[in-house]
């Protein structure tokens, strides 16, 4: 073989590998994003529990939950929020964040309410 076609066999390996480290890191990205969802889900269902056992539109746990939200430590989500809207015993349950990269994120569920 050539010194050139060594290069091309570098050149082309090289790529592969960048090709390679590429995709890894977006597949890593990707499943953050989906955990954060996950997490902000769970919170939502964590609401919703409490409203059907107390069978009230605006649980007494509201405030608590709402700084359960906003603590990092405890919802895994940064400088997240909670909101809570009742209209004719449906209610809409939005928790939104943002990424570590500066990205808003929103998590947004509706629950019927017997």
């Amino acid at each position: 073989m050539t010194l050139i076609e060594l290069m091309v066999a570098m050149l082309v390996m090289t790529t592969g590998i960048v090709g390679l480290v590429t995709l890894m890191a977006r597949a890593s990205q990707a499943s953050v994003g989906t955990e954060d969802n996950l997490r902000a889900a769970m919170l939502a269902a964590d609401l919703t529990s409490d409203m059907w056992i107390s069978n009230v539109p605006i649980p007494p746990t509201l405030a608590a939950w709402q700084a359960r939200v906003a603590d990092q430590t405890q919802s895994g989500l940064p400088n997240a929020q909670g909101t809570l809207v009742v209209v004719n015993r449906v209610a809409t349950i939005t928790i939104t964040w943002t990424t570590t990269s500066g990205a808003a994120r929103q998590y947004t569920t509706d629950v019927r309410l017997n």
